[in-house]
């Protein structure tokens, strides 16, 4: 079996192409949160702990 390099590179670069996809789509998706924060903070006032606390929580079940 010969090792064809042409599809070999192919390969490395469909790769790297879908990683940075990836990177596009966390950042999207750390944006999305980022302004989810932002306006449940902003409608809570100045927020009480536990309302903080619920934020937080609703954000990072959203990611996880």
């Amino acid at each position: 079996m010969t090792f064809n390099f042409k599809s070999a590179a192919n390969s490395r670069a469909n790769l790297i192409e879908l990683r940075a996809l990836q990177v596009e789509q966390l950042k999207r998706d750390d944006e999305i949160v980022r302004k989810w924060i932002e306006n449940d903070i902003t409608a809570a006032g100045a927020g009480a702990p536990s309302t903080i606390q619920s934020v937080l929580a609703r954000a990072i079940s959203s990611v996880g």
